[in-house]
């Protein structure tokens, strides 16, 4: 768990999410990303943070904002950006 990577990383990503989720009786989960509060580039490199409000709803309907911060690796290739790694912590309830 905690690492996901190469082609089917989101798949698998996805599928550990389900494992979590499934047991706490979540039915879907609405993500909303807030403006960039950090940007750091470096060439071919970046790093940015980026708040968020992850939404989980329950099969009763009760919905539950979480807040929290991803932080993006991004890398360019080929003229565009793509995410190289991230990771997110949860900052408030």
């Amino acid at each position: 768990p905690f690492a996901w990577s190469g082609k089917d990383a989101m798949k698998s990503w996805l599928g550990d999410f389900m494992h979590w989720a499934g047991p706490l009786g979540i039915t879907s989960t609405k993500l909303a990303l807030g403006a960039p509060e950090a940007l750091n580039t470096a060439g071919d490199r970046a790093y940015v943070t980026v708040p968020s409000t992850i939404t989980f709803t329950t099969k009763d309907g009760k919905a539950t904002p979480t807040l929290g911060h991803f932080a993006f690796l991004m890398v360019r290739q080929n003229g565009a950006w793509k995410i190289a790694g991230w990771a997110y912590t949860r900052t408030g309830k």
